[in-house]
């Protein structure tokens, strides 16, 4: 594949997804997905497929949106029963179609409305009109790039942070067992909505959640049910911050700051002084 796409907005914050894997894995889809009718070499077969249509095996997309089997699997089936697609299996191979392909990828070839130039109307209004047009289609698809840029950055990040946690845990990715916490990364894309930061409060706050608990509950190995066991220490955990801040830029009681005046005519008296000292007799 290759070239771009276009991002429809109603792919992003849409109540059919369940959050930012689903919308990540329904943007690939669409990445992914045939513009054209075309062939494809899937298992050593080969597949005819039509435009909005795509053909992977579950263990491949699992490694595209890192998440297990299962997990895939469930998503696929998610997505099939909301409508965003449909499923079809050829001798053994199942072939994807986007539903709504059309509407979130328009051919370039549509049909448009076509209005006759009557003679009074001149040719540089017609020319003007065309390069408006162009412009405006220029601009959309360098929005279309931006919020596709948006977004990945987004996922990215919330990956990464939703990974690291886990790691903190001492979840083992690489595990199938660790496919019940892959589902739920997206608590990390909340925690950096609220504008928490990783460093300075997500991951010391994960870490002394689970140093005081296993210290308590004599288990080095023990880990919380969610990852919402950790909202609370994050946010306490910017509420010290500030507060450290806040202290640090306070004055002291009894303490005096002089007065940017005073400190001034006081300068003035000082080089007034030295002046009167260096002056020859």
């Amino acid at each position: 594949m290759s070239g771009f796409i276009l991002l429809h907005r109603d792919l992003i914050g849409n109540p059919q997804f369940r959050g930012k894997d689903d919308e990540y894995a329904a943007i690939w889809l669409i990445t992914n997905a045939a513009w054209e009718p075309t062939t494809a070499r899937v298992a050593g077969k080969l597949i005819s497929l039509d435009r909005g249509q795509c053909c992977f095996a579950t263990s491949f997309l699992a490694q595209a949106w890192e998440c297990s089997k299962a997990t895939a699997h469930a998503r696929l089936r998610h997505f099939e029963k909301n409508g965003f697609i449909r499923t079809e299996v050829r001798t053994g191979i199942t072939v994807i179609t986007v539903c709504k392909y059309a509407d979130y990828q328009p051919s370039t070839n549509a049909p448009r409305t076509h209005v006759r130039t009557s003679p009074e109307r001149s040719p540089n209004d017609v020319r003007t009109k065309k390069n408006e047009v162009n412009e405006v289609n220029e601009v959309n698809e360098d929005t279309a790039a931006a919020a596709r840029a948006d977004v990945n950055a987004v996922l990215d990040q919330s990956r990464l942070v939703g990974k690291t946690v886990l790691s903190l845990m001492g979840i083992d990715l690489t595990k199938l067992d660790a496919a019940h916490w892959l589902s739920k990364l997206d608590r990390a894309a909340t925690w950096l909505a609220d504008g928490f930061d990783p460093d300075l409060d997500i991951y010391p706050a994960v870490n002394a959640v689970l140093d005081r608990e296993r210290l308590s509950k004599n288990d080095p190995s023990w880990v919380p049910a969610s990852l919402r066991y950790f909202d609370r220490a994050i946010a306490d955990r910017r509420v010290e911050r500030s507060n450290k801040l806040s202290c640090r830029d306070a004055v002291p009681v009894g303490s005096h700051r002089p007065h940017p005046k005073s400190a001034s005519a006081a300068f003035d008296r000082l080089d007034a002084e030295l002046a009167a000292r260096r002056a020859p007799e």
